[in-house]
């Protein structure tokens, strides 16, 4: 504690939040505070701010206190005794407090204001204490995220646009009225995130509104009028911004009528229904009054896919034009399914018929429009702005996880909306073996949509979307062969020996990956091997990236996914992104020998390469039965280009040397012999956690490091068998 307060302290020279919290306190610790808090403000120009919750916290505010008349600067203490909650903490509500802000209030919020709205939410704190040094100094503690220079950018926008119209109309906004009108235009864009508990979007739009402006702003209404408008004011103020709240049960157009004339400037007017269109207003005069009308989406069940789309896109053009013969062409094909688009769901039948026909004549499309893939999206989608089609928007969805098709010229890809699929299925089609779903919302599995492209297998359609190391060249070469040589030597590189390489990507700034290869291969020698990792983690159920492509898929859409998860082959399955290019560059390289694990093979090049890569055992990923322990017997050394000493893959061999290692249940696919993908199960040792700030710091003081640059990027080179030992001792340490 006192080394934590220590550092924090000369890390804040002006300002410092100090949070205290837990069920037990060692002894002494108000001392330990006030010593800390004696030492801080010597000067007068810091500020302590220390938040205290737990049992009976606030006894200890007393002896703190003590020294308050010997301290300079600004002091607050906050301290609060545990409720029968046991989830309380002063840091959630601060976070709550962070996340919603203060509607109309100032541009940050002080430490007493966040006192009496955290009573709101949490009234039944057993006792609390608060102390501000001097009295009355009441420190600013939060940026206020409703404030106009914190706001998020679609609000700042609306707000300055809707100010800009209303100066056109030659109504100016008041400084009194502005931050009203920034709120009402913040609850426009959250009052549709509010939680639904029923089937319909109507709710209590006023009582939401009221909730929404505490504490800094209120309504109410004005009684002498029969509309009974809402005025909108700070609590005390007289006068207030009028708003009146027009809900609509459809997506219709706008009537807008005075109830009765208005002596206001202007007014608000909240038009509220259940839209699907983004978010916009209107400013318009009427009878001398100016109406700012602000489109509110209230909330209740998604309606996104309420449009049909049935459009042919060219994605990733870049802002690239198509030639005037290609735009002809792609502009007759999107008349032809346009007008087809009515018959398109009125039987499946149609359907088949229809994409089999369509998917030929815009496969041949693809090959003439300047080589440039199309994709055709088919199905129902959300409701678009004036200019973009619901196509479009749909695609823009998926638009991320499909990068890979840059670079697939001449092909026809084909994005179905799960009705569309399933009637394709009902009919039999074989089409529908050609699909992978994929979820356009990651949580229900109501928005799952089916991707193909034709020509291509399931199985090469996932293995298209998976972050492969990227083969293109970088912007900037700057290294000579040369001088990459001279930097290899000089670090320490042995000739003859064998060197497990694990480079960043941001070594490609400064020198291309060949490059570097082969200077790599010229300083070891004819003798020399050079190792890398060319894993791919994304081979199993339980990895992070096919977790993610299985969320909000439906259990049988799950399925089919996994049944066409593609199986490693060492000759072409690609490295992972996760591995690093360069892995891929060596893999690519003439000569280089892979070992055959399916989710963390090792790649190698040169005199050494076929023995260190055979015999890599399915229950061995990282083990004795892996290549890291023919490295580790061969005295290898380890060259990392910026990349962390902790992080490096040959450590891993250290789980495989402690007692009791824990151990995971794993899968993958693999090709049978017959040439056809099985899945397969297999334990095996749990890689180590190797993130601990301590073993790094014991890495980087105990290795005997040899340190440079190389390619622009900080190098280190260290022997693979001390690093592997003292992870080994580390695990078995922190084991026991």
């Amino acid at each position: 504690m006192p080394r934590l307060l220590t550092e924090a302290h000369f890390a804040a020279e002006d300002a410092l939040l100090v949070y205290v919290h837990g069920d037990e306190f060692p002894g002494g610790l108000d001392r330990m505070l006030s010593s800390f808090l004696r030492t801080r403000h010597r000067s007068s120009d810091r500020t302590t701010v220390l938040l205290m919750d737990g049992e009976k916290v606030v006894e200890l505010v007393g002896p703190i206190e003590e020294d308050f008349d010997q301290l300079a600067g600004s002091i607050a203490v906050l301290a609060v005794d545990r409720r029968p909650a046991a989830d309380f903490s002063l840091a959630r509500l601060l976070a709550a407090e962070a996340e919603t802000g203060m509607p109309g209030g100032p541009d940050t919020i002080d430490l007493d204001v966040f006192v009496e709205r955290s009573l709101r939410r949490a009234p039944d704190w057993n006792a609390s204490s608060l102390r501000f040094h001097p009295a009355g100094s009441v420190p600013a503690l939060l940026r206020n995220r409703q404030a106009l220079p914190y706001t998020t950018p679609e609000v700042r926008t609306d707000y300055l646009a809707i100010r800009s119209d209303l100066d056109a109309h030659g109504r100016g906004v008041p400084d009194d009225v502005a931050p009203i009108l920034l709120a009402l235009i913040a609850f426009s864009h959250s009052y549709a995130r509010q939680e639904a508990y029923a089937d319909t979007w109507e709710t209590d739009t006023a009582e939401a509104l009221a909730d929404f402006l505490r504490p800094a702003l209120v309504i109410d209404t004005d009684e002498s009028s029969d509309g009974e408008p809402l005025y909108c004011r700070r609590p005390e103020a007289l006068l207030g911004l009028p708003v009146e709240i027009q809900p609509t049960s459809a997506d219709g157009a706008l009537v807008v009528r005075l109830a009765r004339p208005m002596s206001e400037p202007f007014r608000v007017l909240l038009h509220v229904g259940p839209f699907d269109r983004p978010l916009g207003h209107q400013v318009f005069s009427e009878q001398g009054c100016c109406t700012v009308v602000l489109r509110v989406r209230a909330p209740g069940p998604a309606r996104r896919w309420a449009v049909l789309a049935a459009d042919v896109l060219v994605p990733h053009d870049e802002g690239r034009r198509l030639p005037g013969d290609a735009a002809n062409q792609l502009a007759d094909l999107r008349a032809q399914l346009r007008s087809a688009a009515g018959r398109l769901f009125q039987s499946p039948a149609v359907h088949v018929q229809f994409l089999t026909s369509l998917a030929d004549d815009l496969h041949r499309a693809s090959s003439s429009l300047t080589r440039r893939p199309l994709v055709l999206v088919i199905g129902r989608s959300p409701s678009a702005p004036e200019g973009n089609s619901g196509a479009a928007l749909m695609w823009q969805a998926v638009d991320e996880k499909w990068r890979a098709l840059r670079g697939l010229g001449g092909t026809l890809a084909v994005l179905l909306t799960d009705e569309v699929h399933q009637e394709m299925q009902l009919t039999g089609s074989t089409a529908t073996q050609q699909y992978v779903p994929l979820s356009l919302n990651g949580e229900s599995g109501e928005e799952q949509a089916w991707f193909g492209v034709v020509g291509l297998t399931g199985a090469e359609v996932i293995a298209l979307q998976r972050p492969t190391a990227s083969l293109s060249a970088p912007r900037h070469v700057g290294y000579s062969d040369s001088r990459l040589v001279r930097q290899l030597r000089d670090l320490g590189v042995r000739q003859g020996g064998v060197l497990f390489v694990q480079a960043d990507d941001r070594v490609f700034a400064a020198a291309r990956p060949d490059q570097l290869i082969a200077a790599l291969l010229q300083v070891l020698g004819p003798e020399g091997t050079v190792v890398m990792s060319a894993a791919t983690p994304e081979n199993s159920p339980q990895s992070a990236y096919t977790r993610a492509a299985l969320a909000g898929l439906t259990p049988a859409a799950q399925e089919v996914y996994r049944s066409h998860m593609p199986p490693f082959d060492r000759a072409t399955t690609p490295v992972s992104a996760s591995a690093g290019s360069l892995g891929e560059f060596l893999r690519s390289h003439p000569g280089s020998v892979r070992s055959d694990h399916p989710q963390h093979s090792f790649v190698a090049l040169g005199g050494w390469a076929q023995y260190l890569m055979d015999r890599h055992l399915l229950e061995s990923p990282h083990g004795e039965h892996s290549p890291l322990r023919k490295l580790y017997q061969s005295r290898a050394q380890v060259l990392l280009l910026g990349v962390p000493l902790n992080r490096c893959v040959a450590w891993n061999l250290a789980a495989d040397r402690i007692p009791n290692p824990p151990t995971v249940v794993e899968s993958c696919v693999v090709h049978t012999p017959e040439g056809i993908g099985q899945w397969v199960g297999f334990r095996a040792i749990a890689a180590p956690d190797l993130t601990a700030p301590e073993l790094r710091e014991l890495l980087e003081t105990q290795l005997p490091l040899q340190r440079g640059l190389v390619a622009d990027q900080p190098a280190i080179l260290v022997p693979v068998e001390a690093g592997v030992d003292l992870v080994a001792a580390w695990l078995t340490d922190t084991a026991s």
